[in-house]
């Protein structure tokens, strides 16, 4: 079994995966083709998304450094 002490643990970056790809799916399910949104939603998909692109950054650093071993 991986260790998971360290910086990050392996359970902290799965954590990370399942959130991001959660994050994900929810932005999906509030676009909807064809349909105009106002300033404030569109702001607020962008913060989201902001989300998912910090959590893989994580994750890229993460693996970067050697990890899991």
């Amino acid at each position: 079994m991986p260790s998971l002490t360290g910086r990050t643990t392996l359970e902290h970056a799965h954590t990370l995966l399942t959130r991001a790809g959660e994050q994900l799916l929810d932005v999906q399910r509030r676009i909807v083709i064809g349909r105009e949104r106002k300033p404030a939603e569109r702001a607020q998909l962008g913060r989201d998304l902001a989300g998912v692109i910090a959590d893989c950054e994580s994750l890229r650093v993460w693996l970067g450094a050697g990890a899991p071993r």
